[in-house]
């Protein structure tokens, strides 16, 4: 899930562990770069060990994140086509599906591929519209269900299509309203869509009917939404004018008024609930270092959580996959040119990461610096204060 009019993807993040189990997994805690052109960039983890991100360029690339190496990029993102993806979700370790931006009605919605071979993919059209299609679900290999503000007949409007990925045949959109951001369908038969001012609609993706519709905690820009149970879905964003990261959560199938609470002075812009007790969101914090954050926290009692950086640079304009309790993936671009596209993979039960060895905090940073040579003094005394604070790397080794 994403930020407002930046590119998403559908995750499911685990819930936290403890220290036994992160060190079980080695993770990589510092941004790695996994495409080569600037850009947007999105994720989805089909399991722990096989990741899908997308980016601006219509390019794919499958890693391992606990080792991701250097990734090839494939282009998958149809030949008529200039824009790039927009969403996208893995619901196997061979089938990941991406939304792309149209801009015209003779080109495909939708692309379909191996993740592990992307050769030539399957397109899906949508029929009739062009716009944006913003974020996409699919519970099911057989079926996905993507959102967006679309042009049809000269009228912007949120609209829903349901498909079958596996399938060339052209998908007839439906309107459902709202300036619609971000979707999560917990069942084959349950989606439930947020958007702009707080608005939120369930419906049945495969009976369309009248979608049920609501207002929650009124003035919140809603960019992400997770659904742990078809009786509970937890939506983020920010009060309007960005003064803080607001958090709701409902029952779907009767949303009533539900109460918000602050999670953070800023911004959020993604959440995944791998439980009913437990939900981490993607986060900014005003007046702080605040790229690559995240807060854990219970919606039914959400208190006051506290912000934790969890990688250097990485904008707050990205997506986050966890397909374990104990590993999360968030993606996006590096806040200094040239802007590529990165992932950094943690924990969310040690999301400052590990103790690290003198020699491996020099190496990093050197890193960093040949990798953003047009970093400002700012931007590496605060490179310089993350690895510190992350990994208690000494003074004298960064």
């Amino acid at each position: 899930m994403r930020g407002h009019r930046s590119i998403r993807a559908i995750f499911l993040v685990g819930a936290l562990l403890g220290a036994a189990v992160w060190a079980a997994v080695a993770l990589a805690s510092s941004p790695t770069t996994i495409f080569s052109v600037p850009g947007n960039v999105v994720v989805a983890c089909s399991s722990s060990s096989h990741c899908t991100a997308g980016n601006e360029a219509g390019e794919v690339v499958t890693f391992n994140p606990a080792s991701p190496g250097k990734p090839k990029a494939s282009v998958v993102r149809p030949a008529a086509s200039h824009f790039g993806i927009e969403g996208i979700a893995c619901p196997s370790e061979s089938q990941c599906t991406a939304t792309l931006e149209t801009y015209a009605t003779s080109n495909a919605g939708a692309v379909t591929f191996n993740p592990a071979a992307p050769g030539t993919p399957t397109p899906t059209t949508f029929a009739g519209t062009d716009g944006s299609w913003r974020a996409i679900a699919c519970p099911s290999v057989s079926q996905c269900t993507a959102i967006g503000d679309v042009v049809g007949a000269g009228v912007e409007a949120g609209e829903e299509v349901t498909f079958n990925p596996e399938s060339s045949a052209t998908a007839t959109p439906s309107a459902i309203g709202g300036e619609l951001n971000e979707v999560a369908c917990p069942s084959v038969s349950e989606c439930t869509a947020v958007g702009v001012g707080g608005v939120e609609i369930t419906f049945n993706p495969t009976a369309l009917g009248t979608p049920a519709s609501a207002t929650l905690g009124g003035g919140i820009d809603l960019t992400g939404v997770a659904c742990p149970s078809v009786s509970q879905c937890t939506a983020v964003g920010e009060q309007l004018g960005g003064t803080a990261g607001t958090e709701v959560t409902f029952n779907p199938g009767s949303p009533g008024a539900p109460t918000s609470a602050s999670i953070a002075n800023g911004g959020a812009s993604a959440v995944a609930c791998p439980s009913e007790n437990r939900c981490s969101a993607l986060v900014s914090v005003l007046g702080a270092e605040n790229d690559g954050m995240e807060v854990t926290f219970n919606p039914a009692s959400p208190g006051k959580p506290t912000p934790t950086r969890i990688g250097g640079g990485i904008d707050s304009a990205r997506s986050i996959a966890c397909p374990s309790s104990s590993q999360c993936t968030a993606a996006g671009v590096h806040t200094t040119p040239p802007s590529v596209g990165q992932e950094v993979t943690f924990n969310p039960a040690s999301p400052a990461g590990e103790t690290w060895k003198s020699s491996r905090c020099k190496s990093t940073y050197k890193q960093w610096s040949r990798a953003h040579k047009h970093a400002t003094k700012a931007q590496k005394v605060a490179e310089a204060k993350a690895l510190r604070s992350q990994h208690d790397c000494p003074a004298s080794s960064v």
